[in-house]
């Protein structure tokens, strides 16, 4: 499957996911990926941005995972995982 086909498919489960949780009263949180997962879906931060906006989801933030994306610590790694800090229910460590 492509990561196209994945994202699509997923966000068809969402749809069906987030019925049942609002029905519920729980915000669901999708853990962010890692890079070169090639079985697995990969999103970009504007995916998972966009995922957000449009199921009200949270983010689960897996630092290692959001640091395989940003393979240096510099001013960029910071200032993207600022602007991911609203979408971000918790953090793995």
């Amino acid at each position: 499957h492509t990561n196209t086909q994945l994202f699509d498919n997923l966000r068809s489960s969402l749809d069906v996911m987030c019925k049942a949780a609002d029905d519920r009263k729980i915000t669901l949180s999708l853990e962010n990926t890692g890079s070169y997962r090639p079985k697995y879906i990969v999103l970009t931060d504007e995916q998972e941005k966009a995922l957000c906006a449009e199921f009200n989801t949270k983010i689960t933030m897996d630092l290692i995972h959001y640091t395989s994306f940003n393979n240096q610590i510099n001013d960029g790694y910071y200032d993207k995982l600022l602007a991911m800090l609203p979408h971000i229910a918790n953090v793995h460590f």
